[in-house]
């Protein structure tokens, strides 16, 4: 199970990529479709973890929290910032799993970003609950045992 410090890297990743902009939320999935099409377009403001909850603040008062549970991570692609200072970027935070060498280039799980004549954004590959895109970033997320959109009460 990913450990509280793990949804507080993904809370500072989230900070430093998306906080700021404007989000493309999708459910390639679809079992998240009509909480993806509260959030699509909006701008994310907060990005916050409280123990293993990672809470996404959005314009319009709504809040997209998420609980990995056992299974869930997030997997960052396209320009991802590092966390510290001589940090590499990262491509996956969440659940331990095996890296996804079929669509990972070598140089791509180091930095995070596409290869040069791969496409932008990738599509989603497997069990995507969620994704936010922006023109630079794309988080896929996997596995989650909570994904809701809440106001900000409930949250």
């Amino acid at each position: 199970m990913p450990e509280g410090h793990t949804v507080h890297r993904i809370a500072r990743q989230f900070a430093r990529d998306y906080v700021g902009r404007r989000v493309a939320v999708s459910s390639p999935q679809g079992r998240f479709a009509a909480g993806a099409a509260l959030l699509d377009g909006r701008e994310l403001l907060t990005s916050a973890a409280v123990g293993k909850q990672l809470f996404l603040g959005f314009a319009g008062d709504l809040v997209l929290r998420v609980h990995l549970g056992l299974y869930g991570a997030w997997d960052f692609r396209g320009a991802v910032s590092p966390l510290l200072d001589g940090e590499g970027a990262v491509a996956s935070l969440g659940a331990p799993r095996v890296r996804r060498a079929v669509r990972m280039g070598e140089a791509e799980r180091e930095s995070g970003a596409p290869d040069a004549d791969e496409e932008f954004p990738p599509p989603p590959v497997g069990q995507v609950r969620v994704r936010l895109a922006t023109d630079a970033t794309v988080a896929d997320l996997r596995g989650p045992t909570a994904c809701e959109v809440l106001d900000p009460a409930a949250a």
